[in-house]
C-alpha cells in the first residue's frame, strides 16, 4: 500500500503561498479574511481562490485556518465565510472551536487545529469520532507519546517540524489575556512569554534576573522526519505565517530537499503533489530567523530548550573574536564574511547586542559599532546580505513533467502530451504538410522548440515519435503547437481537480472528562450543546468570557524551570537538592505568578496570584 507523505508550508497571503508552492511544499495553510489564530495574517477571498486555483494546478492542497474560539453573535458571519472558504474549492478548514460540529457546514474535511490540545490519545480518538479527518498534533509530544497516538487512532497525523514555538501547551495559554487584555484563542497573542522576568525563590531570593525564562529557541526536526515517518506522521508542518519571502524559500527548500532524499530510499513512499523545483541555490536553515534550534521534546525532556539571553534571531554560530584593533577582528572561523553583514553577540555584561560589518576580508571584519566586542567573544551571523541577495534574485521555479508523442493517425498529424498524473490532451493538425528533405534535421528543430517550455508550468520530460514520413513545418507553426498544446494541458489539469468533499457523520462517544475547566475554551452556546450531547456535565466558561483571574492557571507547559536550572530530583545527582530553595515566583514589572510543578507528569504551571489579580 503506497504511503503518501506532505510537506505543508505557511502561507502569509497569496504571492507568499505560491512561492511556497514553487519551491516544493505539498500544500499550504493560510488565515481566512477573519476568525484564524493569527489575526494579523487574515486574507480576502479573493486572493485565497487564487492561491486555491494556483495550488491545486500542482495538486498541491490548500488548508484554510479558522481556528479561533468563536463567540455566539459571531457564528453567522463566521459561517458565511467557511461556506465561501468551500465555494472556492479549499481542501480543507482548521478549526478550534467544537460549536462548529453543531452548525451545518458544508462537506469540507475538517482538521483539529493544535489549539485543540491535540496531545492525549483518548481526546484525539474522540475527534476521530466526531468526523474531525485531521489532528494537528502538539509541539511537545515525544516519539514515543506519537507512536502511542498512532496506535488508537486512524486520522490523519500533522505535526510541527520546524519554526518558533509556543513554550505554552497550545490553546492553553491565557497569559497574554491577562496582562493586555488580548487573547491568544482569539488570534492576538502578546507573546508575554518572549518578555524578560524575574525568578525568585520559596524565601523570595532572586535567582534570575531579567532573563528570557519562557522564550524557547526554534523547533528543527530536521534529523527527525524518517523516525516520525516511520511512527505514523504523514504531513510534516512548517511555522511561519508571519515570516517573510525569503524565509519560506530557504525553508521550505529544505525540507523539500531532506524529505525527497527520504522518499527515495524508501519503497512505497510519495509526495502527495506533483511537479518538481531544481533550486539554484543551497538552502541552510541558519540563515534565515532563528533563535537557535532545539528538537524540543521529541526525544523527550534532555537539555535546555529556552534561549534566555533574547528572543530575537541569532543566525548562525560563526566563530570567536581572537584578535582586536579599534574597529577590526579576527574571527577564528572559515566562514566568510561579507560588506553589510549583520552580526550578533552577547557583551560583557550579558546583553545581547549586534552591529554590521563595514569591511569584510576573509575571517577578519571592520564593524560599525565595536562596542562590548573582546578577544573570546562568540560572532553569531543573524543576516547573511550575500544570501539574502540570493533568495531574492532567486527564480526556482516548479515544473510539471511531460511527455510528447507525435504520431500520425490516417491522413492526419496528431500531438499528444500526457503529464506525470496521466492527464492528457492531443491536437490534430488537418493542412496538407509536405515531407521534410532531410528528416533528421526537421526533427532536431521540432523537439528543439518544442521544449522551449519557457515560463509555462511545463517540461517535457520525453519525446516521441512515430512518423515515418516526417512533416516539413515552419517554426512559427511548431511554436504555436507547444504553444497551444500546453495551454490545453494546464486547463485540464485545472479542470480535473476535485477537492475530496465527506459527509462527516458523528458518533454518539461520550468525551474523555465529564467536567471541563475554562481551559477547554468552551465560549459559546453551541460548544456547550455539542460537549454535553457527548456526556459533559459541567462546563465553565473560557476564561475570555470571564473578569477575575484570581488563582488561575494562565500556562501549562513540559518546559521547567526546575530543570533547566538543574534543581529538577528526576534529573540530578545533586544530593542536597531536598535543601535547596526551588523556584516559586515569576514577575515581569508588576506582575508577579506562582509556579507550580506537576513532576509526576512532567508540568509546569504558572498561575496568577490571588492578591494581584
Amino acid at each position: 500500500m503506497n504511503q503518501f507523505i506532505e510537506l505543508l508550508a505557511p502561507a502569509k497571503n497569496c504571492e507568499s503561498g505560491k512561492i511556497a508552492i514553487n519551491y516544493g511544499a505539498d500544500a499550504v495553510y493560510i488565515g481566512a479574511p477573519k476568525f484564524g489564530a493569527r489575526a494579523a495574517a487574515g486574507n480576502s477571498m479573493t486572493d485565497i481562490a487564487e492561491l486555491i486555483r494556483y495550488a491545486h494546478l500542482f495538486r498541491a492542497k490548500v488548508y484554510v485556518a479558522v481556528n479561533t474560539i468563536i463567540y455566539d453573535h459571531e457564528f453567522p458571519e463566521v459561517l458565511d465565510i467557511i461556506r465561501q472558504i468551500h465555494d472556492a474549492e479549499a481542501d480543507a478548514l482548521i478549526i478550534q472551536d467544537m460549536g462548529l460540529l453543531r452548525c451545518e457546514l458544508p462537506p469540507v474535511p475538517l482538521f483539529a487545529s493544535t489549539q485543540t490540545n491535540n496531545i492525549d490519545a483518548d481526546y484525539i480518538k474522540f475527534l476521530e469520532d466526531v468526523g474531525i479527518q485531521r489532528t494537528i498534533l502538539a509541539r511537545e509530544l515525544s516519539i514515543r507519546e506519537i507512536q502511542i497516538i498512532r496506535s488508537k487512532t486512524t486520522l490523519d497525523l500533522e505535526c510541527f517540524i520546524h519554526g518558533a514555538l509556543c513554550v505554552s501547551h497550545s490553546g492553553r495559554c491565557y497569559m497574554s489575556r491577562v496582562l493586555s487584555g488580548r487573547s491568544a484563542n482569539r488570534g492576538e497573542c502578546a507573546q508575554a512569554c518572549r518578555l524578560p522576568w524575574n525568578l525568585y525563590s520559596s524565601d523570595n531570593h532572586l535567582i534570575e534576573k531579567n532573563k528570557h525564562l519562557l522564550s524557547p529557541k526554534d523547533l528543527n526536526l530536521t534529523h527527525h522526519i524518517e523516525n516520525l515517518i516511520d511512527v505514523g506522521i504523514s504531513s510534516f508542518k512548517i511555522e511561519g505565517r508571519l515570516k517573510d519571502e525569503s524565509y519560506v524559500k530557504n525553508i521550505v527548500a529544505h525540507y523539500r530537499s531532506e524529505i525527497d532524499k527520504i522518499l527515495e530510499r524508501k519503497n512505497g513512499y510519495y509526495k502527495t503533489s506533483s511537479g518538481s523545483t531544481l533550486f539554484h541555490f543551497i538552502p541552510n536553515p541558519e540563515k534565515s530567523f532563528n533563535r537557535g534550534f532545539t528538537n524540543y521534546f521529541i526525544e523527550g525532556l534532555k537539555g535546555t530548550v529556552i534561549q534566555t539571553v533574547s528572543p530575537k534571531s541569532t543566525g548562525e554560530f560563526i566563530g570567536e573574536i581572537v584578535r582586536k584593533s579599534g574597529k577590526r577582528f579576527t574571527v577564528d572561523t572559515t566562514k566568510a564574511f561579507h560588506n553589510g553583514d549583520g552580526i550578533c553577540f552577547v557583551n560583557q555584561s550579558g546583553e545581547f547586542t549586534g552591529t554590521s560589518v563595514l569591511i569584510a576580508d576573509n575571517n577578519q571584519i571592520t564593524v560599525k559599532d565595536p562596542e562590548g566586542i573582546v578577544p573570546g567573544t562568540k560572532i553569531y551571523r543573524n543576516f547573511d546580505i550575500d544570501f539574502e541577495q540570493t533568495l531574492k534574485n532567486d527564480k526556482s521555479t516548479r515544473k510539471i513533467f511531460v511527455n510528447l508523442k507525435f504520431e500520425k493517425i490516417q491522413d492526419y498529424f496528431v500531438l499528444i502530451a500526457e503529464d506525470e498524473n496521466g492527464i492528457s490532451v492531443q491536437i490534430k493538425t488537418e493542412e496538407p504538410f509536405q515531407a521534410a528533405k532531410n528528416k533528421e534535421k526537421a526533427i532536431e528543430i521540432f523537439e528543439t522548440q518544442l521544449r522551449k517550455t519557457g515560463n509555462t508550468h511545463f517540461t517535457i520530460d520525453s519525446f516521441t515519435i512515430n512518423v515515418n514520413a516526417f512533416p516539413f513545418l515552419p517554426i512559427n507553426k511548431i511554436n504555436d503547437l507547444r504553444r497551444n498544446i500546453l495551454s490545453l494541458l494546464e486547463e485540464k489539469r485545472t479542470q480535473s481537480y476535485h477537492p475530496l468533499r465527506i459527509v462527516r457523520v458523528e458518533k454518539d462517544v461520550d468525551f474523555p472528562n465529564q467536567k471541563l475547566s475554562y481551559e477547554f475554551n468552551v465560549a459559546n452556546q453551541k460548544a456547550v450543546d455539542f460537549y454535553q450531547s457527548h456526556g459533559v456535565t459541567e462546563i465553565e466558561p473560557a476564561l475570555e468570557l470571564q473578569e477575575k483571574f484570581a488563582g488561575k492557571t494562565v500556562m501549562t507547559t513540559h518546559h521547567c524551570l526546575k530543570f533547566h536550572l538543574g534543581l529538577c530530583p528526576r534529573y540530578t545527582d545533586n544530593k542536597d537538592i531536598e535543601i535547596l530553595q526551588f523556584p516559586e515566583i515569576i514577575e515581569n514589572g508588576k506582575r508577579r505568578f506562582k509556579l507550580i510543578f506537576d513532576c509526576k507528569n512532567c508540568l509546569m504551571k504558572i498561575e496568577t496570584e490571588n492578591r494581584n489579580l
